[in-house]
């Protein structure tokens, strides 16, 4: 297949020994009658896998916390395994180094289970779709994944309902407690890298985060910083404010756009890239309120 490379999953009857159906000439010629007899390939690895689903109940144990396949574990298709365990790094990494560093409350933590184990669950419900896509489980998934191959060769919507595995994507953590604000449709997903720009030199969304370190951005797209400085430092809210053509521009409104953000408003994005809250306008209280439930803390 010139320069290509494929993986096909073909799954074993029950009674198959894995040792014969591993054998080159006998994946070849499976891989052959899939393809056709006309078209040309080359092996370049063959062995039998097996694969399993785990889900702690929870990932957050008082001081023990679990993270990647020792707190989860899916199907291998999506690359969803190793991929979910950065996510989780990522989300627990800032939040456990606020707590050591005596900025923010051990209740953030349960924050780090309220929303890993939700993606966890997700990603197990969409890995066990693609498996049972390619080891159909009765006569109806048969059926179906019949006519869908059958109709993929010459229509372009059934190509679409193919699955061999839905790639990874970051969890929507919305209507969870950490996320809200003024516009709960926007906050808890994950915020597109974007192309800024700070002091006339280019920058990524990623790039200013991790000059923040463990602080949340609040991206002021109008005036009132200094207002939502002095409102953060007086309840000690670890958050680090950003004004648009002071801090930060958005030359192509990338992030306003992404973020939903209208002129004056205030986009509070938090250190793994997810979007806390997205607020109207450069309110205080709003983004008081807002950084409040990023920080698990009560609101008065």
């Amino acid at each position: 297949m010139a320069d290509d490379v494929w993986r096909l999953d073909f799954p074993m009857a029950p009674d198959a020994d894995p040792a014969e159906v591993s054998r080159p000439e006998v994946a070849r010629e499976r891989v052959a009658r899939m393809l056709g007899a006309d078209v040309q390939f080359d092996l370049v690895w063959v062995g039998p896998y097996a694969y399993r689903t785990m889900l702690m109940e929870r990932f957050r144990h008082g001081r023990l916390l679990f993270i990647g396949d020792a707190a989860h574990a899916n199907s291998p298709f999506g690359a969803r395994g190793g991929n979910s365990g950065v996510m989780d790094a990522d989300n627990l990494g800032w939040k456990l180094a606020l707590v050591l560093d005596g900025r923010a409350d051990a209740r953030l933590l349960d924050s780090y289970h309220d929303e890993r184990h939700r993606a966890a669950a997700e990603n197990i419900r969409i890995t066990g779709r693609s498996g049972r896509f390619l080891q159909p489980r009765s006569a109806a998934e048969f059926r179906l994944r019949r006519a869908v191959l059958n109709l993929a060769r010459e229509h372009a919507f059934a190509r679409s309902l193919l699955n061999t595995g839905r790639l990874c994507s970051p969890h929507h953590y919305g209507g969870l407690p950490a996320f809200g604000g003024d516009d709960a449709g926007q906050a808890g997903m994950a915020v597109p890298n974007v192309v800024l720009s700070r002091h006339a030199r280019d920058c990524t969304l990623v790039d200013l985060l991790a000059a923040a370190g463990t602080s949340p951005l609040a991206f002021v797209f109008g005036p009132g910083k200094a207002a939502l400085i002095s409102a953060s430092q007086a309840e000690r809210l670890p958050v680090q404010v950003l004004a648009l053509g002071e801090d930060f521009d958005d030359p192509q409104g990338l992030l306003a756009t992404c973020t939903a953000c209208p002129p004056g408003g205030v986009a509070l994005v938090r250190p793994d890239s997810h979007l806390a809250a997205t607020l109207p306008d450069a309110s205080p209280e709003a983004l008081l309120r807002a950084a409040r439930a990023t920080f698990y803390r009560p609101q008065p």
